[in-house]
């Protein structure tokens, strides 16, 4: 799972707007050979910030392309549609998401939280750490 998925639905929803890899160039910047291979997994790691551009030029959310939500915003909950988006963090990253991770759920790991609440508090945090991520490096690029 994982960046298979990404490119599968990033090829789907260019051919359902009917662009080609050109047009998808012109709006976003990324060159059609770039945008090529990230189609077709040939690059496997997709960073964050291009995840962002490619996904405004689709018309459909960052969380649509990573697999968190169908074409319509619903959350998917179905784990094996569901990619891991931290695997797709660098080491800096990752060690950022960890700590964060840790401090957020402090104050929530006893048992008056059920694992339900739980699972949907780490859910969100993790969306939120994403988000918040892909923010930053969006303005670190201007």
């Amino acid at each position: 799972m994982g960046n298979k998925d990404i490119a599968n639905r990033m090829k789907r929803q260019r051919l359902n707007l009917e662009y080609s890899y050109k047009d998808l160039e012109k709006i976003t910047g990324i060159t059609a050979s770039t945008l090529q291979r990230y189609e077709t997994g040939a690059i496997n790691k997709l960073p964050i910030d291009k995840l962002e551009v490619i996904a405004k030029a689709l018309k459909v959310s960052p969380s649509y392309l990573m697999g968190w939500e169908d074409e319509k915003g619903n959350p998917l909950t179905n784990k094996s549609k569901i990619t891991d988006p931290i695997s797709q963090l660098s080491k800096k990253e990752k060690f950022e998401y960890d700590k964060f991770m840790e401090s957020a759920t402090y104050f929530f790991n006893d048992e008056t939280v059920s694992d339900e609440d739980k699972k949907k508090f780490s859910d969100a945090l993790q969306n939120a750490f994403v988000t918040a991520l892909m923010q930053k490096n969006k303005k670190k690029k201007k």
